[in-house]
């Protein structure tokens, strides 16, 4: 690798693993898979975004990731 990418790498690599770990908004399951999952084409008869509201009883499913209680 060359020495004058090296840096900016790393600096991109640590940007991510700082976004990964400490998100700016705080999202509950669901309403990240609305905002960031997208169905490919070819796996789906609807490809495209993701929205929990074409099926909602994965909406608690998902969201109850995050309880600790559970």
């Amino acid at each position: 690798m060359n020495g004058v990418y090296y840096p900016n790498f790393v600096r991109n690599s640590a940007s991510l693993i700082r976004e990964i770990l400490f998100p700016k908004e705080k999202l509950t399951p669901s309403d990240w898979a609305d905002q960031h999952r997208i169905i490919a084409a070819g796996t789906s008869p609807e490809p495209g975004p993701w929205s929990t509201d074409r099926t909602p009883y994965l909406r608690e499913v998902m969201d109850t990731l995050l309880d600790p209680n559970v």
